[in-house]
This record gives C-alpha cells, sequence and structure tokens, in this order.
C-alpha cells in the first residue's frame, strides 16, 4: 500500500509533531515492526486532527498511513473505516482528477481484494487508473500503486495474460522512477515473478524472486515480513518444479518468517500452511498434511468468529 505523498504548499502550524511522528512511524513500517509504527501512526493521527480538524486532506494521509499498518498485519476489518473515511475527505475535498484521490480509491480498493470482494475492488481499481491516466497532475510514479493491485487483482481472478502485461509496466516505471534498494521495487519484482511462475516461466520467475530478495537483503536483512512473501513464492517454484525438498526448506522458513514477524494468526501464516500442507501431500506425508491444514482451519475458524 502507498503511503500519500505530501501535498504542495508550506507546512502549518503542528507540522513539527504529525510530521516527524509520521517519519518515524514511516521508517518502523520500513523495517517490519508494524506494532510500534501503529502507535506512532495513531498519534501522528491525533495531531493531525488537532491542527488541521477533522476534514482536511492531511488527516486523510494520515488515516491512509494508520490503515497501511493494519493492511500488512492482515487486519482489513479495521483498515476499512480508515480508508473509507479518507476517501470521503479526499472526494470533498480536493479536484476530482487529483491523484490523492486516486490513492484513496486505490488503498481501498485493495482492502476489498484481500477481503475478496472482488467486484467491489475492481471497480474502484478502474476508477482510480482513470484518474492517473488522464489528470494532468499525475507523474509516472503515480501509476506504479494502481498497475501494481490491477496486476494482482487479474492474478488472483486467472486472467494471467491481463495481469502481467500490468504487472511488466508496473516494474518498468518502478525501475526508472525508484531507487535501485527500494522496498517497493522488490515488491515489483516478487509480483511480476508469481506471474511469471503461474504461467510457467520459470527461469525468469526465479530470476525476480533472486533480485527482490536481493533488494530486502540489502535495505533491512532477511529477516523483514516480505522476505517471507518471496520465500513463499520461490517455495512454489521449486514445488512446481519438481525439486520438494528444496521446496520445504523454502517453504518451512517463509512460515517461520511470518509466525515471526506478523504472529500466528496472520492470512499469510494461513495460506503457508495450506501450501506446506500440499507439498506434504505431494511428497506422501500425509499425517504431517493434516497437522498443517488443521492449523489452518484454526486460523480460518478464529477470523470469521471476529
Amino acid at each position: 500500500m502507498l503511503f500519500l505523498r505530501s501535498l504542495s504548499g508550506v507546512e502549518e502550524q503542528g507540522a513539527e509533531d504529525w510530521l516527524a511522528l509520521s517519519k518515524r512511524a514511516h521508517a518502523l513500517y520500513q523495517q517490519g515492526n508494524y506494532d510500534a509504527a501503529s502507535s506512532l501512526f495513531s498519534e501522528s493521527l491525533t495531531k493531525r486532527e488537532e491542527a488541521f480538524g477533522k476534514i482536511h486532506p492531511r488527516v486523510a494521509m494520515g488515516l491512509n498511513n494508520l490503515a497501511a499498518v493494519y493492511q500488512a498485519q492482515g487486519d482489513y476489518k479495521k483498515a476499512e473505516p480508515l480508508l473509507l473515511r479518507a476517501l470521503s475527505i479526499m472526494e470533498n475535498s480536493l479536484d476530482p482528477g487529483d491523484p490523492s484521490v486516486a490513492s484513496s480509491l486505490n488503498n481501498l480498493a485493495l482492502n476489498y481484494q484481500k477481503q475478496g470482494k472482488l467486484s467491489e475492488a475492481k471497480a474502484l481499481y478502474e476508477r482510480s487508473m482513470q484518474i492517473v491516466e488522464t489528470s494532468f497532475q499525475t507523474k509516472g510514479i503515480d501509476l506504479i500503486p494502481v498497475l501494481t493491485n490491477l496486476g494482482t487483482y487479474y492474478k488472483e481472478a486467472g486472467q494471467l495474460i491481463e495481469a502481467e502485461a500490468f504487472l511488466v509496466r508496473a516494474l518498468a516505471i518502478s525501475e526508472t522512477s525508484l531507487e535501485s534498494d527500494d522496498l517497493r521495487l522488490s515488491n515489483q519484482l516478487n509480483n511480476l515473478g508469481e506471474a511469471y511462475r503461474l504461467t510457467g516461466k520459470y527461469e525468469a520467475a526465479e530470476i525476480m524472486f533472486q533480485r527482490s530478495l536481493e533488494i530486502l537483503e540489502e535495505h533491512s536483512g532477511l529477516h523483514h515480513p516480505n522476505v517471507a512473501a518471496v520465500y513463499n513464492n520461490l517455495g512454489l517454484l521449486y514445488s512446481d518444479q519438481g525439486d520438494l525438498t528444496k521446496a520445504e526448506s523454502i517453504l518451512e522458513r517463509s512460515l517461520e518468517l511470518c509466525e515471526q514477524s506478523l504472529g500466528s494468526d496472520h492470512p499469510n501464516v494461513f495460506q503457508g500452511l495450506l501450501n506446506l500442507a500440499e507439498l506434504y501431500r505431494k511428497m506422501d506425508r500425509p499425517k504431517e498434511a493434516e497437522q498443517f491444514e488443521k492449523r489452518a482451519a484454526q486460523i480460518r475458524e478464529k477470523a470469521a468468529s471476529e
């Protein structure tokens, strides 16, 4: 999820308070320290509301930032009201073609997608895409989030040709617009690698995954939550290629990292358990598969009851 850029103009009253908090929170977010980041983003949001009132675009940015942390933690229900409020503020405060409106639409669309509300997500993605492609205020970098999310949307919908086209475009812009160690570039590489894996382009997929890991290692070592996501996809790639022993090692490492950095009930842990269960069935180890499937079912039941 993209953190909304600053609005133009001079800094206003109280900026040193909310802005400093936001910068510290953003650094923690980049490190994968989501609990600490959410605390500071929440404090920054309160300071924004005190400085600018409840319906200022800077408050909407604060809402989006806090929602981003909740999304990273897999708490999409908690993120949704923040994103709805942020979008309402942006639409009522800014020009309809402002890139910040597009960003808010994109953020809410991603949240719907993560909850399986695909029709709602697609409608918002299309509105966001229309703004960023037609607005004179849009820069190339503004296209990255919606291109990425549309690519993942089509990937999940099984429309792999469309997915690859969006993700290739997102990566091309990222490579010309971002620093070589930017975490967003790592994410683009991982997303495109997964699209390549699903279409059987295994060699290209592995190159994408390895490049993604190199950025993550340079940026924050191999303990960042995003490393688990790349390892998961790399493990699935080795499984697809029939290297089940190598796949097992990588998928186990992915699950371990997920549990350490995101908690045992995170949606990524749920998916990691299912991926390992499927691998164990391929390896004719049904008892281990059943154990992991049982753990996954417990996570699903707990999430449904909340």
